[in-house]
């Protein structure tokens, strides 16, 4: 009989485990070939009824194209809009305007290839977002420029990215750096007086990244939203009368499209599918045309590309789903109208017989009942058409007109579930691979004979905290193989599964997988892991008191619930209760500023208040009594870092990128202090003291990183996982019971920072702290721990709670040790104090002050 050591069975179910993940990522991320090549007028479309092709030239020869980034239907048609001069034009019949729906994910490059080549991209585009390559598919830009028309671009660099040597003029800025609101979009406007200067172009792309900016920083309701829409409002009334002008006096005919690609939900974010994310403007305005006045309609943003690539008179790219936005043609002849819609449903209709979803490529027949449905309702529109030209009837121009509109809109709605379809094959063996490799797992880790007869590994600690990592960040359960001396602490006895925590540990695991099942489970994930979490808690707390009922550990249990149930409620998250009332937006309005502020004071002073308490920061008896010179050092650095960090969340430093630059070295010099030889062996690099450290160097990096009002949520955080280690840190409870709970609220803090399973919570405002360039690495990792700040902190208690039980720090020293080196912490604590009071006083008194002169006005 052979046996498998542990390890090689573990690396197999590895491999199983990524398998698994492969297939699924095959079957949820269908690659769906376009059909390659450009359009031409001349063989893709349909023969005319008519002698002469109405849509041969176009109703246009010049188009300004304006992208605004971000900019939610809402923000022009709203009651109390600042768009005061747009919807005067709009109002006036110079414009139309649409709300545009904007399939998910709402993230710019995903969305500028929907606008330009009409098709729908799927997620994988959001990981290109970040890393733009050259659009190879049919579009009306590429469209354009074949037909020879002269193109310029200013604005996001991203276009530049996807339509590479199309532009014979361009200013590209990048569309990461969001702390930039102004110079971003004046980089942008300061080309108006060129452009209208100058006759040598045909179409001008501009694409504006401000208002995108102050959601990202601030959200929709930022003071500084309204003088940034109000920018854009003067911008779009200053190109209409520039066109007007200039094509009188040219004697040219331009369009001009004012769009967005997406909106923002209610924290300034986007990427995912709310109202607020997917519903973006579009608003076609020209004086050569004049529109009825009516309220807006919804239309699909690919709709636009059609109804462009009619009016500008170049072919519809190949593989566009969009249908054309009817209310704009409905001021043509009507003879313009049925061609036009001719032409878009034979390119529909081409598009749907080069697809084996729809139709039978041997044969050349429909492949469904849908698709000949389809087919005969083309026929019977291209009849009455056709019956149209002959006799000039209204009925038959409104029969055949929709009959096309039919035919067009059933077609986008078949286009849409074919695009939804996974492979469900792939999906299933997934599944089966990724339930395998699971079982493997747990047999593999609970099994007692694997642990007594076959384990012989011997992992570092490093390597037990990479597993533990790895388990933390995604939630789930991790194998953790050590030495044999170690197998004891994760072996669960027969009496281990007796207790009221060990059965809720388990039945709340089952009920967390049976919560994947549904949809909005998963939207509200939330929920879960704050009932599991929570309740948890209860029934541990309520085990510790029976065990040691003392006043010391009521007001234990009671800080650590009271603080459960402030985190629990400082961020609204999911679908439902996003934009619900919560302790943050709370703590945002003018009137609760001073709490704002003393949440700042107390945040910030906590790591140096936690040291100063702490025994592991003095000598050992026998020596002499002082702070030793590397704990001094670190003190005295996290001194300054935490008065700095109160400095840069109460904005009192004009340059807050040099400042949280300085804040950066402190920190690195906090961990220099750790790291240095003569102040750590290797051996104790992971001692309690040092982690102790970690913790607070994280901290610090935390408060500096996220928003301001998430300063007590941070500090809230810290006093929780204090709570928790005072209660059940000496338990001789087995350690995984005292860990699973960790892993619960590392689960359940990743939302409590407002974060959900939808990409449009990922908050990258915080990554630029101290940047003043795009910078794609510290970007990428700063976002990282701005999202994951919850799980990798209760990391960072786990290890905590694993090499205490461990042993490998000595024991607390008697109260007599602290007599000497106290006086040397009171120095440093009552010192930074007072500096964070003063601070608060004057901030408040500034604000106030603000505040009055704001009333007066």
């Amino acid at each position: 009989m052979i046996i498998f050591r542990a390890h090689w069975l573990a690396f197999f179910f590895l491999i199983v485990q990524l398998s698994g993940l492969w297939l699924f990522c095959l079957g949820f991320f269908p690659q769906k070939a376009p059909l390659p090549g450009l359009a031409s007028k001349e063989t893709d479309r349909p023969a005319p009824f008519t002698p002469i092709d109405e849509w041969r030239e176009g109703k246009f020869d010049r188009l300004v194209f304006m992208v605004v980034d971000a900019f939610r239907a809402e923000f022009l048609f709203r009651e109390n809009s600042h768009m005061m001069k747009t919807n005067q034009l709009l109002n006036g019949g110079s414009g139309h305007g649409f709300i545009a729906s904007a399939a998910a994910p709402t993230v710019t490059l995903p969305r500028i290839k929907a606008l330009t080549s009409g098709s729908i991209p799927n997620f994988l585009d959001f990981l290109m977002n970040f890393k733009s390559e050259a659009l190879e598919g049919d579009n009306w830009v590429t469209q354009l420029k074949q037909a020879g028309k002269k193109i310029e671009f200013y604005g996001d660099d991203t276009w530049l990215k996807l339509f590479p040597d199309h532009f014979i003029r361009h200013d590209g800025t990048t569309s990461f750096y969001v702390s930039d609101t102004v110079e971003v979009d004046d980089n942008v406007t300061r080309h108006l007086n060129d452009i209208f200067s100058r006759d040598d172009w045909d179409v001008s792309i501009l694409h504006y990244l401000g208002l995108d900016h102050v959601g990202h920083t601030g959200g929709p309701y930022s003071p500084l939203m309204k003088p940034k829409q109000m920018e854009m409002d003067d911008i779009i009334s200053r190109i209409y009368s520039e066109i007007s002008r200039t094509d009188a006096s040219e004697n040219k005919r331009t369009l001009f499209v004012f769009c967005s690609d997406h909106g923002m939900n209610e924290m300034g974010n986007h990427g995912g599918s709310t109202d607020g994310e997917s519903q973006a403007v579009l608003a076609l305005f020209s004086p050569h045309l004049r529109w009825d006045h009516q309220s807006p309609r919804k239309v699909e943003q690919v709709d636009l590309v059609p109804t462009l690539s009619l009016l500008m008179g170049v072919a519809i790219p190949k593989n566009s789903l969009g249908k054309v936005v009817q209310p704009i043609f409905d001021v043509l002849d009507e003879a313009s109208q049925l061609r036009g819609l001719q032409i878009n449903c034979h390119q529909q209709m081409k598009l749907m017989k080069n697809s084996p979803s729809f139709w039978n490529l041997q044969r050349d027949i429909p492949e469904s009942a849908v698709s000949s449905r389809l087919s005969l309702l083309m026929k019977e529109a291209e009849e009455l058409h056709e019956k149209w030209v002959q006799h000039k009837d209204v009925e038959t121009f409104r029969s055949s007109k929709v009959k096309y509109l039919e035919f067009l809109e059933d077609m986008q709605d078949q286009w849409k579930r074919t695009l939804s379809n996974y492979d469900l094959p792939l999906l299933y063996a997934s599944i089966y691979l990724l339930f395998l490799s699971s079982l493997g797992f747990i047999i593999l880790s609970f099994h007692k004979m694997l642990y007594h007869r076959i384990v012989h590994i011997s992992v570092s600690y490093q390597q037990m905290i990479f597993l533990l990592m790895i388990g933390c960040l995604s939630y789930g359960s991790t194998s953790i193989f050590c030495h044999e001396k170690l197998a004891t602490l994760f072996r669960i006895s027969d009496s281990a599964l007796c207790g009221t925590s060990r059965i809720f540990i388990l039945l709340g695991g089952a009920l967390y997988l049976f919560s994947l099942t549904g949809s909005s489970t998963v939207e509200e994930e939330h929920q879960t892991w704050y009932f599991l979490s929570i309740s948890l808690l209860i029934i541990r707390s309520s085990i510790a008191m029976h065990r040691d009922p003392t006043l010391s550990t009521s007001i234990k249990i009671l800080v650590l619930l009271v603080s459960s149930r402030g985190l629990r409620s400082w961020n609204q998250t999911g679908n439902k209760w996003l934009g619900g009332p919560d302790t943050a937006k709370w703590l945002k309005e003018p009137e609760h500023s001073w709490i704002m502020t003393s949440t700042i004071i107390v945040s910030t002073a906590a790591p140096l208040l936690y040291h100063f308490f702490s025994q592991d920061d003095v000598v050992r008896p026998g020596e002499e009594q002082r702070v030793k010179p590397h704990r001094q050092m670190f003190l005295s650095l996290c001194s300054l870092a935490s008065f700095l960090v109160a400095l840069y969340r109460l904005e009192m430093v004009e340059d807050q990128i040099l400042l949280a630059r300085c804040i950066y070295l402190l920190l690195f010099l906090m961990t220099c202090t750790i790291l240095h030889p003569l102040s750590s062996k290797r051996s104790n690099l992971m001692s309690k003291t040092n982690i102790e450290r970690w913790m607070t160097i994280f901290y610090l990096l935390a408060l500096l990183l996220h928003r301001t009002h998430n300063s007590g949520l941070i500090f809230l955080m810290a006093l929780q996982s204090l709570a928790y280690l005072r209660l059940f840190l000496r338990s001789k409870e087995p350690v995984w019971l005292r860990v699973t709970p960790l892993l619960w609220l590392g689960a359940a803090s990743f939302f409590t920072f407002g974060n959900s399973n939808s990409v449009a919570t990922i908050d990258i405002g915080g990554a630029y702290t101290g940047l003043y360039t795009y910078n794609e690495i510290v970007v990428g990792s700063l976002t990282a721990i701005i999202a994951l700040t919850g799980p990798l902190w209760w990391l960072l208690v786990i290890v905590y709670v694993i090499i205490i039980d461990r042993q490998l720090i000595t024991k607390p020293h008697s109260d007599s040790d602290l007599k000497g080196p106290k006086s040397a912490f009171t120095l440093y604590a009552v010192f930074t104090c007072t500096i964070l009071i003063a601070l608060a006083s004057v901030h408040q008194y500034l604000h106030s002050s603000v505040a009055h002169r704001k009333d007066q006005r």
